[in-house]
């Protein structure tokens, strides 16, 4: 039984059995950092995952990756970001209690079914464009969307998850902390100059948006264990000039998909409002 320490019985007590979360096929952790186990409420029976971290493993970066997660997940509640149940501690170890999503990876739904119909990428598009309009209301970047971090639940809603390079912005202020995946960041985090987190993530969901429509899962190459999309490139430096060049070519297949789509607004309000009533 998980309990917070020099407390007594409470509803909120969490049984975990005896096992890790380990295969991809029901993976549930939002950040690398710790162990995943499966818990279910005493009373509810509701299943949960219970993220076991120690404390003494983690260098002080890495925990101030934790402790901001932990800060943000709790100021969140949107039916489309992996929800924080609640945090138990003690000297050694954090555990979080979150949500159980059994679906896997998004990442790994389009390895293993190849490129979308535009009525399903929509549907996914759609929801992820919900949760990080919801994040932007309340001065929230994500800074890392990609479909890894991007995980699916039983019934293939998008929840988003590992929220360790958020960050607050507030206003007109600008970022400077290059973050994130490369293959899913916007020019100016590429080239190291100040940036508006709100439109790195926009830029993010744009490449996610071109991953759910033109990508196939069996064109793709190795990088490491995964199998990725971005092949052609023989060295880092020549993906970053791609990047920055902002020169991309659009298959004729989706044109017509995303033609509403490619328009200057100088409003991120306005660029939700847009794909939110389509």
């Amino acid at each position: 039984i998980l309990r917070r320490p020099c407390c007594g019985p409470s509803s909120k007590q969490v049984a975990v059995r005896g096992r890790a979360v380990g295969d991809r096929s029901s993976r549930c952790a939002i950040l690398s950092t710790g162990l995943v186990r499966l818990g279910v409420h005493c009373v509810t029976g509701r299943k949960v995952a219970v993220k076991i971290i120690n404390r003494g493993a983690l260098s002080p970066a890495v925990l101030t990756k934790v402790e901001r997660e932990i800060a943000i997940l709790k100021l969140i509640e949107h039916p489309h970001v992996l929800k924080l149940y609640d945090v138990y501690e003690n000297k050694r170890h954090l555990y979080l209690v979150l949500e159980h999503v059994a679906g896997g990876e998004l990442f790994d739904y389009l390895v293993r079914k190849g490129r979308l119909s535009p009525r399903e990428a929509r549907k996914f598009f759609r929801q992820i464009v919900s949760a990080l309009h919801f994040c932007h209301l309340h001065s929230i970047c994500h800074r890392d969307l990609k479909p890894e971090n991007l995980l699916l639940d039983e019934w293939n809603e998008i929840r988003v998850a590992d929220f360790g390079m958020a960050s607050l912005q507030v206003g007109d202020s600008l970022l400077d902390t290059s973050c994130g995946s490369p293959h899913y960041a916007c020019p100016e985090v590429i080239r190291g100059e100040k940036y508006d987190g709100r439109r790195a993530d926009v830029w993010s969901c744009g490449v996610i948006l071109y991953a759910l429509l033109v990508v196939s899962g069996e064109r793709g190459v190795r990088h490491g264990k995964k199998k990725v999309w971005w092949n052609g490139f023989t060295c880092k430096r020549s993906f970053y000039v791609f990047i920055t060049s902002c020169t991309f070519r659009v298959p004729n297949f989706i044109c017509g998909y995303i033609g509403t789509c490619r328009v200057r607004c100088p409003s991120m309000m306005t660029i939700f409002d847009s794909f939110l009533r389509k």
